[in-house]
């Protein structure tokens, strides 16, 4: 336990001298797939004691509901990029604007909890160009919510 720690100091030490690299952030690969459902093979396989049947539908159900999820975000990103640059956005501001499309996705898309309105005038307010945002909406696709949600109340 204290070499652990002492090792962990010591690399820090190292990676703030330049002398010792620390990893890099994890890239999606051809693998990356057949990797994690292998991974939730094993995962359901011994959740489920044993049985295969139960390993493979819990694999699969994973699998793509990751497949549906991650892709999206990523996707998105890509669509606004060419709007960022056609309206010069600095490219010091964009990581502002990926979390204005990340938003729309989370809370119009799918959760339905806001309306694209209200997400583009709180972006505004903290000072993005309100015409940029409507152009990556756009970008993105026009599958919003246009009336408020209604809120939910306990029975």
């Amino acid at each position: 336990m204290v070499i652990r720690k002492v090792l962990n100091r010591l690399s820090h030490i190292l990676a703030k001298l330049g002398w010792f690299k620390m990893g890099r952030k994890r890239q999606e690969g051809i693998t990356t797939n057949p990797r994690y459902r292998l991974k939730a093979y094993a995962v359901g396989f011994g959740i489920g004691a044993g049985n295969h049947e139960m390993a493979k539908e819990y694999a699969d159900a994973l699998t793509s509901a990751r497949a549906s999820g991650v892709g999206a975000f990523r996707n998105a990103y890509a669509e606004i990029k060419p709007v960022l640059m056609r309206a010069n956005v600095p490219s010091a501001l964009w990581g502002l604007y990926k979390a204005f499309i990340n938003e729309i996705l989370a809370k119009v898309q799918r959760r339905k909890i806001a309306t694209m309105d209200e997400v583009v005038d709180k972006w505004t307010k903290l000072g993005l160009d309100g015409g940029v945002l409507r152009d990556c909406v756009s970008a993105v696709g026009e599958v919003m919510v246009t009336e408020a949600p209604v809120p939910a109340t306990k029975a």
